[in-house]
C-alpha cells in the first residue's frame, strides 16, 4: 500500500510529515487531508482572528498529489464590554 505524507501550515508554522500514512486510495488522501484541517483550527484559532490552514500531501516519491486549504476569521461585528 502507498505511503503519504502529510505536510500542514498553521499560519505560523509548517510541519514536514517525515512518518506518513498509507492510504488505498487518493480518495483516502483527500478524506484524511480535509478531515485534519477542522482538528488544526479548532487547537489554534483560538486568540486569532484570522487564520489560514493547509494539508500538502505528498507520494512516496515526493510529488505533491493533493492540497487543501481552510481560511477561518473570527471578528466581533459589535463593540466589546
Amino acid at each position: 500500500m502507498p505511503r503519504y505524507f502529510f505536510d500542514t501550515n498553521n499560519g505560523q508554522e509548517k510541519n514536514r510529515d517525515n512518518v506518513g500514512i498509507e492510504c488505498e486510495s487518493l480518495e483516502q488522501v483527500r478524506d484524511y487531508a480535509l478531515n485534519s484541517l477542522p482538528d488544526m483550527a479548532q487547537e489554534e484559532m483560538p486568540g486569532r482572528s484570522y487564520v489560514v490552514f493547509t494539508v500538502s500531501v505528498r507520494d512516496e516519491d515526493g510529488r505533491f498529489v493533493f492540497h487543501s486549504t481552510l481560511s477561518l476569521v473570527a471578528e466581533f461585528l459589535v463593540g466589546r464590554e
